[in-house]
């Protein structure tokens, strides 16, 4: 109904604009025509009145003073007075003003001798001017008349209204007579026209109703043969395909969306309802059909993920007022080298697929986490214990030797990034070399990486380890950790015991001659800082034991 009534509105402003337009051409017609057949009315009069009054003076001189001025001033005068004459002026050869008689003139000596026309316009519409040469007057003098044109001033202005009533009444006469054709002619049949075409819009099955189309023999008539001859054709193909068509789609087990060019949805069966969990077709102005794709992560209407990925199966999630459902998504273009092409969209629901999948997912996740969580433990115990071994101490003497405690640093550290105690770690480039018992000096770089670890509380741990020598008789080294990942939840905390691990650090260090430098903690986290004895200071222990 409301479409209706535009098209309504729109044949009615045709008609509008079409009387219009007649009614503004007619009148400037006639306006354009009147003017051109009234241009030289004007100039006409004031040649007229230019010979009147060139005969009058000439005729007033008396030709035995017409060569003094006082008797040609005396004549002017008395036609003025005679109001023959409304002023003027009167000028000699070399252009003197020699007397001015009755109303000032406006025209000067220079216009009169350098102009060509000797009748000059004034600012004043009721008064004229014109120029009396002396082979016309017979006198040696220029003489200026100012003429009253009064009578013709009321007469342009008479004419210019006529003028005006009959444009009006020629373009009021013209419009309504071509408003009465184009609606009899025109907007009459294209409201007939316009009913048929919305039944068929609304109501294609039943587009050959019995309504009644203009069959003239002009153009009207012949568009409306040709719509008749459409609408039967379409109603039929409506019945035989288009329904048949649309109750396959509803009855189809996936969910169906057509989408329009411009990706207004226009149909959706029971199943994609069901999915979106609304009519998309009746809220598409207030809920736009909206899919976020899993794979990308980007939400865009369905319009746009199509032109994106085309034809190819999607998984998708779509937000419903009862959360989030998900789908495999798919399209086609229909008509794509046409001027309407349409889009078809197909959705198999996989909601409770995809949600076991993700619950699956979340169990193996947890499962590997308490898996790691067990072993760091283990591992955690396994090197606690190891600290309480070498704390009680005992077992066979071992041999001093020269070696580089390097490896046993790498040694740790790839054992601790097995089992999650450290998720990352640097080796200074130094590598001093140390003297003492090799299992005992192992000990001490296992502790004391050990007690590093356990004192930051929360794993797993980043570490830097660097050695470097103090001098030919000493070497020192730095162990620095920070928990790196964690939370600092109960799941993350440690559980060697770093006392229990200092006491066995500082055992193993009094062993092999060595002593802890220094020791902090805190929020930047733990350092460790311990010196050992260098190679050359073995030797010299070596050779003091010689000579005794």
């Amino acid at each position: 109904m409301v479409r209706r009534d535009k098209r309504s509105v729109l044949i009615l402003s045709v008609v509008l604009l079409t009387t219009l337009a007649t009614f503004a051409a007619t009148a400037f017609a006639v306006v354009g025509v009147s003017a051109l057949i009234t241009r030289d009315d004007p100039n006409a009069f004031l040649e007229r009145l230019y010979t009147e009054t060139e005969q009058t003076v000439r005729a007033a001189i008396d030709p035995r003073f017409q060569t003094k001025s006082t008797e040609v001033g005396r004549v002017t005068n008395r036609l003025v007075m005679m109001e023959i004459l409304k002023g003027g002026a009167m000028f000699d050869a070399t252009g003197h003003l020699v007397e001015s008689f009755g109303e000032k003139a406006v025209t000067g000596f220079e216009a009169i001798k350098h102009g060509t026309s000797r009748i000059f316009r004034t600012l004043d519409p009721y008064r004229v001017e014109f120029y009396i040469p002396p082979e016309v007057s017979g006198t040696p003098f220029h003489l200026i008349a100012r003429i009253e044109i009064t009578e013709m001033t009321r007469l342009e202005t008479i004419s210019g209204e006529r003028v005006t009533m009959l444009a009006l009444a020629s373009g009021a006469l013209a419009a309504v007579i071509i408003a009465i054709v184009v609606w009899l002619r025109v907007a009459r049949p294209m409201r007939q026209i316009l009913a048929v075409v919305d039944r068929v819009i609304s109501d294609p099955a039943s587009a050959d109703a019995a309504m009644i189309l203009p069959t003239g023999r002009d153009e009207i008539g012949a568009l409306g043969i040709a719509l008749d001859r459409f609408r039967t054709m379409l109603a039929s193909t409506w019945r035989s395909k288009v329904i048949v068509a649309e109750n396959l789609l509803e009855r189809a087990p996936v969910g169906v969306v057509q989408l329009a060019m411009e990706g207004t949805p226009t149909f959706c069966n029971s199943v994609a309802t069901a999915l979106f969990d609304r009519d998309v077709v009746k809220t598409q102005n207030t809920a736009p059909l909206v899919v976020r794709d899993l794979a990308s992560g980007e939400r865009a209407v369905i319009r746009e993920h199509l032109e994106k990925h085309g034809s190819e199966c999607r998984l998708v999630e779509i937000m419903t007022s009862s959360g989030p459902r998900y789908a495999m998504c798919g399209g086609l273009v229909i008509g794509r080298d046409t001027r309407s092409p349409s889009y078809l969209v197909l959705f198999t629901d996989i909601s409770p697929l995809y949600e076991g999948k993700v619950a699956a997912e979340d169990a193996r996740q947890r499962a590997e986490y308490g898996t790691r969580t067990t072993n760091r433990r283990n591992m955690e115990l396994k090197l606690s214990l190891e600290a309480c071994l070498s704390l009680l101490g005992g077992g066979e003497k071992h041999p001093e030797v020269h070696i580089e405690v390097l490896p046993f640093v790498e040694e740790w550290l790839a054992m601790a990034r097995q089992s999650d105690l450290v998720v990352n770690s640097s080796i200074g480039n130094e590598s001093p070399i140390i003297a003492g018992p090799q299992e005992e000096l192992r000990a001490v770089i296992r502790l004391g990486l050990l007690l590093a670890y356990a004192r930051t509380g929360s794993a797993p741990a980043a570490m830097v380890i660097e050695g470097r020598g103090i001098n030919f008789e000493t070497a020192g080294f730095t162990i620095r950790a920070q928990a790196a990942g964690g939370d600092g939840g109960p799941e993350h905390a440690v559980a060697a015991d770093w006392q229990l691990i200092m006491a066995a650090f500082r055992t193993a260090l009094r062993k092999v001659g060595g002593q802890i430098s220094e020791f902090t903690a805190g929020e930047d986290g733990t350092t460790v800082k311990f010196v050992l004895r260098g190679a050359a200071e073995r030797m010299q222990t070596a050779i003091k034991a010689a000579t005794r």
